[in-house]
């Protein structure tokens, strides 16, 4: 149980001393990325990047441009989503192309890796496992 401790005290220690560096890049990623945006636009950029990744799914849309900094947008008309994916109406694809940034902590985080730290703008972590999931 002590070599437990210690471990999440050295983690909690290398977080403080990233920290700064992981709110700078969170800022720059605020500024960069447009409030709204389309879907197709940002899976074209995640093509062409190394690193980059894109997570859809059937409430928000994820893009990171380097594996490390997360861009989280809801779909601009969900209802339309919802329809398309669970009534068989309309195109999934159309329903989702625009986005809208999600509210601020939650619009863009950083992650120390998986399992590790998620850090979001106004300095609050929370712990995650080995598929980004929050951890308790």
């Amino acid at each position: 149980m002590k070599n437990v401790k210690l471990f999440e005290e050295f983690l909690n220690e290398n977080i403080r001393k990233q920290l700064p560096e992981f709110l700078e890049k969170i800022a720059a990623a605020e500024k960069e990325f447009p409030s709204k945006n389309k879907r197709s636009e940002l899976q074209k950029l995640a093509k062409k990047t190394s690193g980059s990744e894109t997570i859809d799914q059937d409430t928000k849309f994820t893009y990171s441009p380097d594996g490390q900094v997360f861009v989280v947008y809801q779909y601009k008309n969900q209802e339309k989503v919802d329809d398309a994916n669970w009534k068989g109406e309309g195109d999934v694809d159309k329903a989702k192309e625009e986005l809208v940034l999600s509210p601020k902590p939650f619009g863009v985080y950083a992650e120390t890796g998986r399992p590790g730290w998620r850090v979001y703008a106004d300095g609050k972590k929370d712990k995650i496992g080995k598929y980004g999931e929050t951890k308790y």
